[in-house]
């Protein structure tokens, strides 16, 4: 491993970026400690799929996982002792990703291992890996590893998903196409508050989540929520995007929203994206997602069908409603 720590920052100074050889340092606590408990999940995750195939049937798909399943362990090995990483070789932007590389290798001079080149760049490189394994196999292309995470995330969010609907199904009930922009900008402060603390509920934080864990504690569903929190937020531009939303009256106007995280983030986007359209405060919305699985809970098409249908064959009348 290396010994040292090679800060560098870029032309605009900005903060220097983290790099896993300082000990003790986020970097460093990611990369040694939070990284390989996620590559152990997607072994177990693929170990029992395998395992639940039939051998007479399946034969083929069982030895192409289980190969999968020695190389995805062999990455881990080579993470925990800070081997080269090593190019990719199937799927989208081989090109831009061989470029960063070698640009990496070249600005220092070092062939890129797990702790000597920037962290975002090697966290990055762990899940466009897994995907590049996937992608390369006869059976595994479309395999998501992390869905199975992702689906408990959502079951044991349907609390909070619960109350936070109540909030926005009485909102819809309440709404008149007369409201003045402050009543309006009442309920947009609320609800984009209430997307900013889903975040807390990325999956790719809590390493060692299997669906048993109480996320209650960090999911905001209520006002009291919002009013609790309201300190934590250091920057706040929300003047700023209702002054933006809010130009040229009377114009159709899209809104192209990136999601994040599935689960409880996914519904509070999905909440926030229904009070946008019915506020007239867009005509539309496009949502952008990761075409691989992506740091754990990143939402998929796949995640945000599977939500949607969650939500239409709910037996509570509040989540049965917002689909529609």
């Amino acid at each position: 491993m290396a010994a040292t720590r090679e800060d560098e920052s870029n032309t605009h100074k900005n903060a220097p970026r983290l790099i896993g050889s300082k000990t003790g340092s986020f970097a460093y606590l990611t990369i040694r400690d939070r990284m390989p408990v996620i590559l152990t999940q997607v072994v177990d995750t693929l170990y029992q799929a395998v395992s639940g195939l039939e051998l007479e049937s399946e034969g083929n798909k069982i030895e192409e996982g289980k190969k999968l399943i020695g190389i995805l362990s062999e990455m881990r090995h080579q993470l925990m002792t800070d081997k080269e990483l090593g190019f990719l070789e199937n799927g989208e932007g081989l090109v831009e990703w061989r470029e960063l590389y070698v640009q990496l290798a070249a600005k220092r001079s070092v062939i890129p291992t797990w702790y000597n080149v920037p962290w975002l760049f090697v966290e990055c490189y762990m899940y466009r890996r897994i995907a590049d394994l996937f992608l390369g196999s006869d059976n595994y292309r479309t395999y998501d590893p992390f869905r199975i995470q992702k689906e408990k995330g959502f079951t044991a969010s349907l609390p909070a998903i619960t109350s936070l609907s109540e909030f926005l199904v009485a909102k819809i009930n309440q709404f008149k196409p007369d409201m003045n922009k402050t009543e309006l900008k009442v309920d947009f402060v609320k609800l984009l508050q209430f997307c900013l603390w889903g975040n807390k509920t990325d999956l790719s934080l809590i390493a060692k989540y299997d669906g048993t864990q109480d996320l209650s504690q960090l999911q905001a569903s209520s006002q009291d929520h919002l009013s609790n929190l309201l300190s934590k937020i250091l920057c706040d531009d929300t003047e700023q995007v209702w002054e933006l939303i809010n130009k040229h009256e009377g114009v159709k106007k899209r809104i192209t929203y990136v999601l994040d995280n599935s689960g409880f983030e996914l519904f509070t986007d999905l909440c926030f994206a229904d009070w946008l359209i019915l506020s007239n405060s867009a005509s539309e919305i496009h949502f952008e997602m990761k075409n691989i699985p992506w740091f754990v809970s990143d939402v998929t098409q796949n995640d945000l069908q599977w939500t949607l249908e969650q939500l239409k064959l709910s037996s509570d009348k509040n989540l049965n409603l917002l689909p529609g």
